[in-house]
């Protein structure tokens, strides 16, 4: 138990203490502390309390976000852990502090990416409208380069197996990591363009620029932003048909089917050869290649009027 006469809490070991034996009061001021050793311990219990009982920490969202800038990076990953769990019991908590969740999709630290992501990845299973001024945010995290963790090794494998086998197990996992929070930035996208309560024509020039990504699923994302601001404004589009074009080419027939809308609220001349190149690919799905001829009559018929 903790000793409330001395307001210890180093007597509680994280791997044994249930959420009732942590007195809250003094856990957030220990996560207050300028004392590492003393933060650090509450950050781990922190952990306990918020699986166990996230009501204790829901007014206290404020402080786990300002925990996310901590030098000890135990705090951060418990802090994040935390805002996970609060999420899932009360999301409109959490929602009011998107910006330094979006923010850290992007962070250096890969699982501190991973746990962001699995937090937004919960929040827009609630409401994906709340993520619409983090556009250009959510942006970033999804063209942020995935590195290696590892790059640099000079060693050559067949000296050191092992050693090659624990350094690919880390590139492995890194990658998987930087990948969730990428997916979560893409599909945050997504449910913001497939939304009927959510414009993103302001953000027209920067979500254009995803079709000329190298990565594929970048591009798709792009591809479905195009289709959703051509709907509302065509103009903003009328610079990115050549890569819609190139889009109608892509093997996922989703990807294909929204180019191809892109290119018919546009309604540039431009896409009609490409558009019947794809209606009369025998290859691709029938309802596919219908609905490209459908589109560059209507341009045509839209080019003769």
């Amino acid at each position: 138990m903790a000793d409330r006469s001395t307001g210890d809490l180093r007597a509680l070991d994280p791997g044994e203490v249930t959420a009732a034996a942590v007195p809250t009061d003094l856990l957030l001021e220990d996560l207050r502390s300028e004392e590492n050793i003393v933060r650090t311990h509450a950050a781990n219990l922190l952990g306990v309390v918020a699986a166990e009982d996230p009501s204790a920490l829901r007014t206290e969202v404020g402080l786990l976000v300002e925990l996310l800038n901590d030098e000890r990076r135990v705090v951060v990953r418990e802090s994040l852990g935390a805002l996970g769990d609060i999420a899932e019991a009360y999301p409109a908590a959490v929602a009011r502090h998107l910006d330094a969740l979006v923010e850290t999709l992007s962070h250096d630290v890969d699982l501190f990416r991973l746990l962001a992501a699995r937090t937004i990845t919960s929040l827009l299973d609630e409401r994906p409208e709340w993520f619409q001024e983090y556009v250009p945010k959510l942006v970033d995290a999804l063209t942020v380069e995935i590195t290696n963790p590892v790059a640099g090794s000079d060693f050559a494998p067949a000296e050191n197996r092992a050693l090659f086998g624990r350094e690919s197990a880390i590139r492995r996992r890194s990658e998987e990591r930087q990948l969730t929070a990428r997916l979560a930035a893409g599909r945050a996208l997504v449910e913001l363009a497939e939304s009927d309560d959510v414009s993103l024509s302001a953000h027209a020039d920067q979500l254009l620029e995803l079709l000329d990504n190298p990565d594929r699923h970048v591009r798709t994302v792009g591809v479905v932003a195009a289709a959703a601001i051509a709907e509302d404004d065509p103009s903003s589009v009328t610079g990115a048909v050549e890569p819609l074009c190139a889009a109608l080419e892509d093997p996922d027939e989703t990807t294909a089917a929204r180019a191809v809308v892109a290119l018919g609220f546009v309604a540039d001349p431009a896409a009609i050869d490409p558009l019947r190149s794809l209606a009369e690919d025998r290859d691709r799905p029938e309802d596919l290649r219908d609905l490209a001829a459908e589109t560059a009559d209507w341009i045509e018929r839209t080019d003769d009027a």
